[in-house]
């Protein structure tokens, strides 16, 4: 594996268990596990389910595997990593951006 490579894989990685454990986007599918919204906070109630879709860390490992799986098909790293790996650069950016 290249430097290049794990590079692109650890950003895709990161934005997609990012995308499923805190985005607005994919809170129904948290809220299938019993997560709520109290404003713009989630209520995380204490279950397996719940935690699995909301703990990031948990989330990676299966985002990872997604992620590889796409690099072993013949232009998988194009469709579904790049994008996720763009973007998750992005938020990376603005996150120190934002600190500044």
């Amino acid at each position: 594996m290249t430097l290049p490579v794990l590079i692109l894989g650890s950003l895709a990685t990161y934005r997609l268990a990012l995308l499923i454990t805190e985005d607005r986007i994919t809170y129904p599918l948290r809220a299938l596990f019993g997560v709520r919204r109290d404003g713009d906070a989630e209520i995380v109630p204490e279950t397996w389910g719940a935690y699995l879709v909301t703990c990031i860390r948990c989330v990676s490992v299966w985002a990872a595997l997604a992620v590889a799986l796409a690099f072993e098909r013949p232009g998988g790293a194009e469709w579904a990593a790049l994008p996720l790996a763009f973007s998750g650069g992005a938020i990376a950016i603005d996150s120190w951006v934002r600190r500044r």
